[in-house]
């Protein structure tokens, strides 16, 4: 059955009709303790957002402005520079269509480079004016949220009675909010989280002060007894903490934004300028750029196991051994935890833990969740990256044997890439394509079908 005869074909023709795809331009304005100073052209934005390994937006943005301007006016005030970014939409001849959907005012931090040139450096630089005939600068600059800036440097600590780990994180993110000092366009307004698996309170947890904020659910994760059997993800997006198992894939039908994701094919389709919708909390994608899959999950489950073995810490002090008769006998039954979380026809492998001795069993199972993880990296063409959002629960559409075949999935990854339509300073219309990756249920029969075809 050809694609456009299909159900995901019925999807496409949604998308086409009811859809939208945009384009946009920026204005980008520098900000130093003197003056403003508005850039001539934005040549290209990066957003990288980390869902595995990042608590925050990693943002970069390209500039081009006049010589002289970088060199007097600009690079001198590096170290408290900020930048005032205004995102337009428009159409594909640059006509504006709406009021900015975007315009807000990072920190701004020069990328470190080589600077061959000063003032008076030699004669056509001796003053600003004489730069600027010189020619024009590019130049990198990474922009940082002025509430992550704050977050980031946050240490905490402090000792916690008959709480679950998972209450101390968001005691802990709330407590932040509520001391932050930062005006209200900047705040941190709240936390959206998931209730954790992890339901047993500990009788006494001792953070150390010192620990940094943005890690902290990293720590309650893996050494302060666990929080999710799928990991945890902890990140700041959009003015809100978001609190979820980051490989948990299984929340679709529960989740309140989801997301379809259409794979159509890229021989025909590619460039399409109309490329998803959004029906209440519901994003549909279809997907033009292609489609790669990445899956270690065979390699690392030869490797590093697909059971796990360690012994309970709870039972050491009382409970360890069993007595009478005059004897003290230790089972294993009781005290070791033992378990396999992924069934292997063959070469099974079970490895005791690196470290031997605790009671954390949901550290080790997301492991093993991860261990077995397989993952898509889509191209979404003409998108927008503000529609992804953490810990996205979605499904994958794509054809099998000509047949339409869906695998449910969870974000852990997107780097939107926005870039000039054409070349030349004069062109001010950009395109944003964004690559998303997502961890699919390797055990599905679709994926199963997809892997055989």
């Amino acid at each position: 059955m050809e694609f456009t005869q299909t159900t995901l074909g019925n999807e496409y023709r949604l998308v086409e009709l009811e859809g939208m795809g945009r384009y946009y331009t920026y204005t980008a304005i520098l900000v130093t303790a003197k003056e403003e100073i508005e850039a001539m052209s934005v040549v290209s934005m990066d957003w990288i957002r980390d869902y595995r390994n990042a608590a925050g937006d990693e943002m970069l943005i390209q500039l081009t402005v006049r010589w002289g301007q970088y060199l007097n006016r600009i690079l001198p005030f590096k170290e408290a520079l900020k930048l005032t970014l205004i995102r337009t939409p428009v159409d594909s001849t640059g006509a504006m269509l709406a009021d900015p959907i975007l315009e807000q005012t990072f920190n701004a931090y020069l990328q470190a480079e080589a600077e061959t040139d000063s003032i008076a450096h030699r004669p056509e630089t001796a003053d600003e004016e004489s730069s600027d005939l010189v020619g024009l600068k590019t130049f990198s600059v990474q922009l940082q949220d002025p509430a992550f800036s704050l977050i980031r440097s946050e240490m905490v600590g402090g000792v916690f009675r008959d709480s679950r780990p998972f209450d101390i994180l968001i005691s802990l993110l709330n407590r932040s909010i509520q001391t932050m000092e930062m005006d209200q366009e900047n705040a941190v307004l709240g936390i959206n989280s998931i209730p954790p698996n992890n339901q047993t309170p500990r009788t006494t947890v001792i953070l150390p002060h010192g620990i940094p904020l943005v890690s902290v659910a990293q720590k309650l994760q893996r050494q302060y007894g666990g929080i999710y059997t799928a990991d945890i993800g902890c990140y700041l997006q959009k003015g809100y903490w978001h609190v979820w198992p980051l490989y948990n894939h299984k929340r679709f039908d529960t989740a309140e934004h989801t997301a379809s994701f259409i794979i159509a094919p890229s021989s025909k389709m590619r460039g399409i300028e109309r490329t998803y919708r959004v029906v209440d909390k519901h994003l549909t994608v279809v997907v033009t750029g292609g489609i790669q899959r990445i899956d270690p999950s065979e390699t690392r489950l030869l490797n590093e196991g697909n059971a796990t073995r360690f012994v309970n810490t709870e039972n050491l002090i009382e409970g360890f051994f069993e007595t009478g008769g005059n004897r003290a006998v230790a089972k294993r039954t009781n005290n070791a935890n033992e378990y396999e979380a992924i069934s292997r026809q063959a070469n099974p492998m079970s490895r005791v833990t690196d470290d031997m001795l605790h009671s954390n069993a949901f550290h080790e199972a997301s492991k093993l969740v991860e261990r077995n993880g397989a993952f898509f990296m889509m191209a979404w063409e003409n998108s927008d990256p503000d529609l992804i959002t953490p810990g996205l629960q979605c499904e994958v559409g794509f054809m099998v044997n000509d047949e339409p075949a869906f695998v449910n999935g969870v974000v852990v990854h997107a780097h939107g890439y926005s870039a000039l339509a054409g070349t030349g300073l004069h062109q001010k219309v950009h395109q944003i394509t964004t690559q998303v990756i997502v961890m699919v249920d390797r055990h599905a029969p679709a994926y199963q079908k997809y892997l055989a075809q």
